[in-house]
């Protein structure tokens, strides 16, 4: 399960709050954090803007080679997938996509979760920021890759209740 959207679409606050909720529960499921925003916590937002090909290179590649040693007979929970990872590159960089893009076969998420943003508002920080004009091309990016890659795709809107109660069922169908 790939929890996808634009930035500041609440992605990380309904992954933070499925994880703890699946944790309360005490079920076996692997999650898997925000690799993009740790990088950029790390790096910081100037130099990973300086060359968005080679941030995006490095997203793409870093996110195909974690899902990779995942275990496949396990669910996992992803906060951004090469779902994201693609899109960005659609709209940051708009050239031919990457090699690494080519691992997005059919079916490769069960479930695709799309945040809406429209709910949402800005915040001061400088990472969520970054692309914050850029968040309806994102979104229809998002949409437009994960059409293929997934075998249902649940778009969440409403409160972070709401939003939760939706994945939860998601969970509970699988």
């Amino acid at each position: 399960m790939s929890i996808s959207g634009p930035p500041l679409a609440g992605k990380t606050t309904l992954f933070n709050a499925v994880r703890e909720h699946c944790s309360r529960r005490r079920r076996d499921i692997t999650f898997v954090g925000d690799l993009v925003r740790q990088t950029i916590e790390s790096l910081g937002v100037g130099l990973v803007e300086s060359d968005r090909a080679a941030f995006q290179h490095y997203v793409g590649f870093r996110q195909l080679a974690v899902e990779a040693e995942l275990d496949s007979t396990k669910l996992v929970i992803l906060d951004k997938s090469l779902v994201d990872a693609i899109a960005y590159w659609d709209v940051l960089v708009g050239e031919n996509r990457p090699i690494w893009s080519a691992q997005l076969e059919q079916d490769r998420y069960g479930i695709v979760v799309l945040c809406d943003h429209a709910e949402i508002g800005e915040t001061g920080n400088e990472i969520d920021l970054m692309h914050a004009s850029l968040r309806d091309r994102l979104a229809h990016q998002i949409i437009t890759v994960s059409g293929g890659v997934s075998t249902k795709v649940i778009s969440v809107a409403g409160s972070r209740s709401q939003r939760l109660d939706t994945v939860l069922a998601a969970i509970d169908s699988l």
